[in-house]
């Protein structure tokens, strides 16, 4: 299912850059690979509420790249090797997640309403969901350094739970289940 398409193990960020969103932890992140030629971290979302104290920073990191808004996520995904989502707001039902399962892409995020009910479906309810940023960085380096099965593993297991638990009429019938009095 997944194979590597690029020279970088390329670690995607997709939303609004402001701080409610993580997007300070994405700088650790790249600060935590900035020894390593093999990684790139894409930043893709609108800039315009961007803090300029961000924006300064992120300069310093030759392994990290804003790209502003994209009409194509889902082509980012695909083209990722990682999908991250450091959001530490509840996210409700976070599509972004949704679409890289869906995809055959690992999506680690913060242990929190929406993503935590999403990965409650799936055989990895806690692997790549972190606590804290110190975390969050360790699970994305571990999957950086896994080896090809281990991530088709965890990736075909989370397309699976895309595909079978998120589907239309799965949803449904669990919502009416829970209307029930």
């Amino acid at each position: 299912m997944y194979k590597k398409t690029q020279n970088k193990f390329r670690i995607v960020f997709l939303g609004r850059v402001i701080e409610e969103k993580g997007i300070f932890d994405v700088l650790k992140l790249a600060d935590s690979f900035i020894n390593d030629p093999n990684v790139q971290i894409d930043i893709f979302g609108d800039t315009s509420e961007t803090p300029i104290k961000f924006l300064k920073s992120s300069k310093m990191y030759i392994n990290l790249k804003i790209h502003g808004f994209t009409k194509d996520p889902l082509n980012e995904i695909i083209n990722s090797d990682l999908v991250i989502l450091p959001s530490k707001l509840n996210e409700g039902l976070p599509r972004i997640m949704l679409e890289s399962f869906a995809v055959g892409r690992i999506c680690v995020a913060y242990n929190i309403p929406g993503c935590s009910d999403i990965y409650s479906f799936t055989d990895y309810q806690t692997n790549f969901l972190a606590d804290s940023c110190e975390e969050f960085i360790q699970i994305c380096k571990n999957i950086y350094l896994s080896n090809e099965d281990t991530y088709n593993n965890a990736a075909l297991n989370l397309n699976n739970s895309v595909t079978v638990n998120h589907d239309l009429k799965t949803i449904n019938k669990y919502l009416i289940n829970q209307l029930k009095f």
